[in-house]
């Protein structure tokens, strides 16, 4: 029987890897979806930062509209009488004080307006017993007092607006205050006192395209308000109130938005 001759076994290796043309299209490709997701991410990001810009739009008309309102609404308020109300005013200060300039515009041209308000403070002391004589009083320590200071006192009946001469405490709750000059009467224990405001508000630059309202006191300390207020415009009819017309930016965006305020005239 003839010898069956054994055949060597052949071993196939299958190649491992890719080719060229499959390394090149894979490049394209994740190269293609590189470029596809930072498109996403950008357009997101600018959607996000649109949408943000505009929220502190609205936010930033909201409080400089509410601010203005409400100091206008304050013009010519002395506690319980106002400035239109008023019989007997009685002013030892170099401060002028009238129905007709309780609010004053000082317009801008093309530029921004500004406007000045004036008005008692919404905080107060209390007199705490009748006046002996016509320049001290004790007062309640509602409010801190410093010399220099402009009071008015009001009693229902009239008024006095006065500059403080100097300030000591008495006890943890009462402050003796003692005027310049001499009061026109003796007011009565539980009379109102206030602190005499003065407030300019103003449009500032702070930066490369950026503004922001500004408020200056009385004693003519300045802080900002509200970012992004580039332009206010305020119109009066003379007989109800006040428009005014506000202009704010915040990065690309620009927003302009009216408001009116009633007050007497």
């Amino acid at each position: 029987m003839p010898r069956r001759k054994n055949n060597p076994i052949a071993f196939h290796i299958k190649q491992q890897g890719m080719t060229l043309l499959e390394f090149l299209i894979s490049l394209v490709l994740g190269l293609f979806l590189l470029t596809l997701l930072s498109t996403v991410y950008v357009a997101i990001e600018r959607q996000h930062k649109i949408q943000s810009d505009l929220t502190a739009l609205q936010s930033h008309f909201s409080i400089a509209e509410k601010l203005l309102s409400q100091e206008l609404k304050q013009s010519g308020y002395l506690g319980c009488l106002s400035i239109h109300s008023i019989q007997r005013l009685y002013n030892a200060t170099t401060y002028a004080l009238t129905a007709a300039n309780k609010f004053h515009v000082h317009p801008g041209g093309a530029e921004s307006d500004m406007i000045t308000v004036w008005h008692r403070s919404v905080e107060n002391s209390v007199l705490l017993k009748s006046m002996r004589g016509l320049k001290t009083l004790y007062l309640s320590l509602d409010f801190p007092i410093d010399a220099g200071d402009v009071l008015i006192v009001s009693d229902c009946d009239s008024v006095d607006i006065f500059q403080v001469a100097s300030v000591s405490m008495i006890s943890k709750s009462v402050q003796k205050v003692v005027s310049v000059s001499s009061l026109h009467k003796k007011y009565n224990a539980y009379a109102d006192v206030g602190l005499l405001e003065r407030n300019t508000f103003l449009v500032e630059k702070t930066g490369p395209s950026q503004y922001g309202l500004y408020r200056t006191n009385i004693k003519g300390q300045k802080i900002e308000l509200v970012p992004g207020v580039q332009k206010m415009k305020f119109f009066s009819d003379q007989i109800s109130g006040v428009s005014m017309r506000l202009e704010l930016v915040e990065g690309t965006l620009k927003k302009i938005g009216y408001s009116f305020v009633g007050i007497r005239m």
